[in-house]
């Protein structure tokens, strides 16, 4: 997860974003209207297939066949497949969101001022992007957060239970940013002197997170986490 970059004479850590998901979603919708336009391809041909390829009297025409089976495919098929399509549009919709997002803004940076972070340290951390088009911003907000997930089983299902702890929020006032302009700001964090330091096991996990987003008027909200990660030692 970790990059050095030598800022001045100050030895700092770059954070790698955490919500890289869009793929995942590309690669869901396509397989969608894939397996849609195939399903109604091949449903098609099986009903309309034989009107098409079977024989015809002489002076007939395919025509009425051909209309009765479209009706009898519009009315008992494809009813249907509604619910499908309903959920599969919902599931479309909500992977489609941070795709959308992300296409108005260029690659994060954040920047730690320190190289490692033990519990109890403070440190700046400075956030920077830039915008690939004009947007209205109704406010960008940034969290530093301890998460906490949990795995447990009840019966034969498996449930995760995930809890985030805000130690840390800045709201920033909404405004008009330009094609070109960029967000930068430094803010000062710490870890707890009482804190937890990042922990991971099968079942439970601890992490350090500052979250961004942005909330975009009328336009699907841009979102991200960056992992900090907090070593065991105490600060001296």
């Amino acid at each position: 997860m970790e990059d050095y970059c030598q800022s001045g004479r100050i030895l700092c850590m770059r954070l790698k974003p955490q919500n890289r998901t869009q793929w995942i979603g590309l690669i869901f919708v396509t397989s969608f209207l894939i397996f849609l336009a195939c399903t109604f391809l091949i449903t098609g041909v099986a009903i309309l297939g034989p009107v098409l390829t079977g024989p015809v009297g002489e002076g007939e025409s395919r025509l009425p066949g051909l209309i009765s089976t479209g009706f009898t495919f519009l009315i008992c098929i494809v009813p249907t497949m509604i619910p499908f399509l309903l959920i599969g549009g919902f599931l479309v919709y909500k992977l489609l969101n941070p795709i959308v997002a992300r296409s108005r803004v260029d690659k994060p940076e954040m920047i730690l001022s320190k190289e490692t972070l033990r519990v109890g340290d403070s440190f700046q951390a400075t956030y920077r992007q830039g915008f690939k088009v004009g947007a209205d911003v109704e406010k960008i907000k940034i969290e530093f957060v301890l998460r906490e997930t949990a795995t447990y089983r009840r019966g034969t299902n498996t449930y995760t239970a995930v809890h985030n702890h805000t130690h840390y929020e800045q709201t920033y006032p909404g405004r008009r940013y330009e094609n070109g302009q960029q967000f930068e700001d430094a803010i000062e964090l710490a870890i707890p002197k009482d804190g937890m330091h990042t922990f991971m096991a099968t079942r439970n996990k601890l992490q350090w997170f500052i979250r961004v987003e942005i909330d975009f008027a009328n336009w699907p909200d841009y979102k991200e986490d960056f992992e900090v990660k907090v070593r065991p030692e105490i600060s001296a």
